[in-house]
């Protein structure tokens, strides 16, 4: 079975924050690209392991509580 991928703005809206904000909290969690994908006029969009986010969201929030 495939690992689910996500892009900024799934993770934007798993995480409820904005997408210009993603970015600090991939940065601040040390989370890497797994792959990417074109996103249009050449760009590419990266794509994160959707696994490993949910696994970061939720040590944080055991940590919290």
């Amino acid at each position: 079975m495939d690992r689910q991928q996500w892009d900024r703005h799934d993770i934007a809206a798993y995480l409820g924050i904005r997408v210009g904000s993603v970015n600090a909290w991939l940065a601040r969690h040390e989370i890497t690209p797994v792959a990417r994908r074109p996103a249009g006029r050449g760009a590419l969009a990266n794509l994160y392991d959707a696994d490993e986010i949910r696994r970061v969201r939720a040590a944080g929030r055991r940590w919290r509580n």
